[in-house]
């Protein structure tokens, strides 16, 4: 957020699901003075669902791989904004930081047949804190995620790709815009 406001955002919505991660937000509002950035404490995907406003970007930082239905929040993001920053790890055959069910369901969008989403336990424990709303959560592979933002009209530039074999090093930041978005 401060990066925005620094750049010149003129109204900034974030959503935090963590309470104790809300308060450091808070913290740092207060502390860097973000008077132009509101926080919000819940679930995005619902906030995605009640969410009528348009934004110019959407900045999707270290989130989809968290949500029970990522396809959902996307749908939403495409909705709501035609340039979106996406940071995320993504589900890779090395990614040994999750524990992966087995598990997978079929993307359910035309264009997009025999792609999977990879379903992982959410047990993910960072410095005693567990991440994410739900049980279980639902990952994008690489491919499944750009072929998904090709099918809804967005071409995007991959900004960084990383796939080590330690335990999360296996990710992505892109910037996708919607077809002619920033002509």
């Amino acid at each position: 957020a401060r990066d925005l406001e620094r750049y010149g955002a003129s109204r900034i919505t974030a959503i935090e699901g963590n309470p104790r991660n809300f308060l450091k937000c808070c913290a740092v509002k207060n502390h860097y003075q973000l008077n132009r950035t509101q926080y919000l404490l819940g679930d995005c995907g619902v906030y995605l669902d009640e969410c009528d406003k348009r934004f110019d970007l959407v900045v999707a930082s270290g989130i989809l791989y968290h949500l029970f239905d990522p396809i959902a929040a996307l749908e939403n993001i495409c909705r709501l904004t035609d340039v979106i920053s996406i940071c995320t790890t993504y589900y890779h055959p090395t990614l040994q930081g999750f524990k992966f069910t087995g598990e997978t369901k079929p993307v359910e969008l035309a264009g997009l047949e025999g792609r999977v989403l990879y379903e992982r336990a959410n047990t993910q424990i960072v410095k005693g804190k567990k991440h994410g709303m739900d049980k279980t959560v639902w990952m994008f592979d690489f491919d499944t995620l750009l072929a998904y933002l090709q099918v809804k009209g967005f071409d995007y530039e991959i900004l960084m790709r990383r796939e080590r074999q330690e335990p999360f090093a296996v990710r992505t930041r892109l910037l996708a815009h919607r077809h002619g978005a920033l002509s």
